[in-house]
């Protein structure tokens, strides 16, 4: 059988998937399942969450419509050192929503070294934004500059200490030595209001740009062999982090927020451009008003739609378990 490019491609990501999935649950420890019930509470919640802040953002933008015919406003924009300006104009006018001040999103990067530096008795680190100094004092004894960085980044409701982010990484760690980095901008991305989480997801995605600059330039770290994972929320982080790096070499996507995102410009979402190589799970993509939160429109090179793309068979979680649960779902019916 002949098969063109775009068959290769589909062909080598889904093998790519499938290594993933056995040669990690093959060395990973299943987390118990009262484990896994914690990182589902917030299931019901985030999504009445969503659904009010987006009618109450519909409401306040229909009002100040009609207050603008009268009296025409200046576009809001905020500037923050070292973070530039950011205005609610161009791209990002149909938000109407600033992101928080840098302080009130309070960023942290997770710092967790490869195997051997773990062994060598390399503790991880959690480093504050700003004082992200301290993480490229920390990378020349932590990080291991010849070997891949994965970036894993949360998406709404949730931090990097839920069991999701550990099962990806531990699964990660068990394939490859890697060196690991988690984004928890966890007050950024609280409840309830999902549209000022949105719209804190481009002033995120530059500082995690200036951080991996930073480790480039101060740890000879390779952005050519930097592979950043962002879920929800959390993938458009990625896109905005990848455009503004513009070298970067590849972003995965599960799951990409559709509510705010979807039909976007692709300057204000997670886009093919990206990245060198932008790959795409789309797992919870139904219509919002039957519980998607996900959004089915592609956004990469490759998208991936398992049972197309909308509900998963066997899997009773679709906020919060992202694609672990995908791949123990489908490994449960094996």
């Amino acid at each position: 059988m002949v098969m063109n490019n775009k068959c290769q491609v589909l062909v080598c990501c889904c093998l790519w998937l499938v290594g993933f999935a056995v040669s990690g649950l093959a060395e990973l420890t299943r987390v118990p399942p009262a484990l896994e019930a914690l990182d589902e509470r917030h299931d019901a919640e985030i999504y009445r969450a969503i659904i009010t802040s987006i009618n109450d953002w519909k409401r306040k933008k229909i009002q100040k419509e009609i207050t603008n015919r009268i009296k025409r406003e200046d576009v809001p924009s905020a500037c923050y050192p070292d973070l530039g300006c950011f205005e609610a104009s161009g791209p990002f006018g149909y938000l109407d929503t600033l992101p928080n001040k840098p302080e009130e999103i309070s960023t942290k990067f997770w710092l967790y070294p490869g195997r051997s530096r773990r062994r060598s008795g390399s503790p991880p680190a959690e480093v504050p934004f700003e004082r992200m100094d301290e993480a490229f004092e920390w990378a020349k004894q932590g990080f291991n500059k010849s070997l891949p960085t994965k970036v894993l980044i949360h998406g709404f409701g949730s931090d990097c200490s839920y069991i999701w982010v550990y099962e990806i990484r531990s699964a990660l760690m068990a394939v490859e030595e890697v060196n690991i980095i988690c984004v928890d901008w966890s007050n950024g991305a609280a409840l309830p209001n999902y549209v000022k989480a949105s719209a804190n997801t481009r002033l995120v995605g530059k500082q995690l740009s200036l951080l991996l600059r930073g480790l480039v330039e101060k740890n000879g770290l390779s952005l050519r062999d930097t592979h950043l994972i962002g879920f929800s929320l959390g993938a458009h982080i990625a896109g905005f982090a990848g455009a503004d790096l513009g070298n970067l070499s590849r972003i995965t996507g599960l799951d990409p927020a559709g509510p705010l995102f979807e039909a976007q410009d692709p300057r204000a979402r997670l886009d093919e451009t990206d990245a060198a190589f932008v790959d795409v799970i789309h797992s919870n993509g139904e219509n919002l008003i039957l519980g998607g939160l996900g959004s089915s429109q592609p956004m990469g090179h490759v998208d991936f739609f398992p049972n197309g793309g909308r509900m998963q068979k066997g899997c009773s979680h679709l906020f919060v378990g992202a694609v672990t649960d995908i791949i123990w779902c489908k490994y449960q019916e094996l």
